[in-house]
């Protein structure tokens, strides 16, 4: 009699153990980086402290510029890599990379677009496997996409909508 109760409550502990280590779910971390991407447009801009390729912005601490071409820039932090990319035909109210980005995903997480500052930011979140998904931040015609789980989507928007909230084009060169 006594047996069967262990088993039994040692199979409850180890649930709710396994339960606690699993990852946060997309859809509720998917809200949080829209809301934190939504709270930087509508702060004033970093200072830019980056000129590269006829674009001036800001880019945080630790991360660096690896490769260069006309509309694009491969930034990478650590072992992740980032892609910014500019239209600079496009205004920071277009919706047409919105659009375009948003177009090719089957199914997205997270399809949020809004305004603020006379600006349209948007953020496209696209699960690509488990606890991975494709990281998409933008304004107008500029975006940066990256990969990340679910417990980093709030943070990764925060820091790559403030590099794209100080994106100034300046001209190519």
């Amino acid at each position: 009699m006594r047996k069967p109760f262990k088993l039994v409550f040692l199979a409850l502990i180890l649930m709710l153990a396994l339960g606690a280590c699993s990852s946060p779910s997309v859809k509720k971390e998917s809200a949080e980086a829209v809301k934190e991407a939504r709270t930087i447009l509508a702060e004033q801009p970093r200072k830019p402290n980056q000129n590269s390729g006829g674009m001036e912005f800001y880019l945080p601490f630790g991360f660096k510029i690896v490769s260069k071409s006309p509309n694009n820039l491969i930034l990478k932090k650590g072992s992740k890599t980032y892609i910014l990319f500019v239209n600079p035909k496009e205004k920071a109210l277009s919706d047409v990379m919105y659009k375009a980005s948003g177009a090719q995903y089957k199914k997205l997480a997270a399809n949020e677009k809004f305004t603020s500052q006379n600006k349209l930011g948007y953020v496209l979140i696209a699960p690509i496997k488990d606890d991975l998904n494709e990281l998409t931040v933008g304004i107008g015609g500029s975006k940066l996409t990256t990969e990340t789980n679910n417990a980093n989507l709030k943070e990764e928007a925060r820091t790559m909508m403030r590099i794209i909230h100080s994106l100034k084009v300046t001209g190519q060169k």
